[in-house]
């Protein structure tokens, strides 16, 4: 799963569940995985007490893991991709 989908699914879920802004960090920390759950555990201090928004949790994850630069190169892939003489099935594959 991309980290955008990750943190438009785990919103839905503590958005329908009405968890309140002061747990919402630590709850859904405890939802990561991988190399961002290592990321976390080095981190955590620095969204304990009140500075512990959503907001600039997601801020952080989007910097370390998709970066602007990353993000601006996707675009431009994105932008300039052609189909040519490819079938739609050959190209969705490449």
């Amino acid at each position: 799963m991309l980290l955008g989908e990750w943190i438009r699914y785990i919103e839905k879920i503590f958005d329908v569940m009405k968890v309140p802004n002061n747990r919402c960090v630590i709850i859904r920390a405890f939802h990561l995985i991988g190399q961002v759950d290592v990321w976390w555990g080095m981190v955590k201090l620095a969204f304990q007490g009140p500075q512990a928004a959503w907001d600039k949790f997601s801020e952080a994850l989007h910097a370390k893991f998709y970066p602007m630069h990353l993000q601006k190169q996707k675009q431009r892939e994105f932008l300039t991709l052609r189909q040519g003489n490819l079938s739609v099935i050959e190209y969705a594959s490449r």
